[in-house]
């Protein structure tokens, strides 16, 4: 059997190509390393999502985990960060537009029995009726609330704060999603009652509307703040990375760019 040679001049060849190849690459190479340095550990990355989503919150907006992408919730977080509210909103509107159908979608296998009137909650806002459309989605989101975790997601007091905190089981290290569980027994504008806060009238706020404090909310941006509340609360639902006790004890005995500008009737 022969052996197989390589002309001393195709050896040089080769050679003398990998050694440009090697050269081009080198300040490729170097920038690499230099990009590397500056990217940001998994820590900073977990602790930009669980201020950005604290952040919206705090302006009314509930992010889906599996509907809103990176990109969005902190797009919208950056502009807050430099009080541009109004471009924060602009982008969490065009969102919410954009997975309108998601959320009604959840909203009706969470409570089938409420097909209806969530279907005309959402025919209501699709018409600009946002009068009629905003009470009757903060109803919904109270009573499949209730539903989901047997108790009041808008209530003060201790116990049934304390009831739905115990519902979950989440991972101490995962500082997003206990900030995303947070919210539900957080403090909030839109939770807050005539009592403890001064409602602007032309912001959303549960108790001021329907009870009737406040007449003046009717808004798209409210309407789609709204929509989002719904969504959050009933992701809890319907998502099948959701584990809760009350969830897992029935399982086991079953064998388980900036978008369009919402209307300038609402505050920034």
């Amino acid at each position: 059997m022969s052996r197989l040679t390589i002309p001393p001049e195709l050896v040089k060849q080769i050679f003398e190509a990998s050694t440009r190849l090697q050269q081009a690459l080198a300040p490729i190479g170097q920038q690499l390393i230099a990009f590397a340095k500056d990217w940001p550990t998994l820590e900073e990355l977990n602790e930009r999502g669980r201020r950005d989503i604290v952040l919206l919150a705090q302006h009314g907006w509930f992010i889906s985990l599996s509907q809103t992408p990176l990109a969005v919730l902190h797009r919208a977080a950056a502009q807050l960060h430099v009080g541009n509210i109004k471009s924060a909103d602009g982008i969490m509107c065009e969102h919410f537009r954009q997975i309108l159908s998601v959320v009604e979608k959840e909203a009706i296998e969470a409570s089938p029995p409420r097909e209806t009137i969530i279907r005309k909650a959402f025919a209501a806002y699709k018409s600009g009726e946002y009068e009629l459309s905003i009470p009757a989605m903060l109803c919904q989101t109270e009573g499949i609330g209730h539903e989901i975790f047997g108790a009041s997601v808008h209530s003060k007091k201790i116990h049934e704060l304390e009831q739905i905190r115990l519902q979950f089981d989440t991972d101490e290290s995962d500082v997003v999603l206990i900030a995303y569980y947070g919210l539900l027994t957080a403090t909030l504008a839109i939770k807050d009652n005539i009592q403890t806060a001064e409602i602007e009238r032309s912001r959303l706020n549960r108790h001021a509307i329907l009870h009737g404090h406040n007449w003046q909310y009717a808004s798209e941006l409210n309407a789609l703040k709204a929509i989002s509340w719904l969504g959050f609360v009933v992701h809890f639902k319907t998502a099948g990375f959701f584990f809760f006790s009350a969830e897992r004890d029935r399982l086991d005995q079953e064998i388980l760019a900036e978008g369009e500008p919402c209307d300038g009737s609402a505050p920034n």
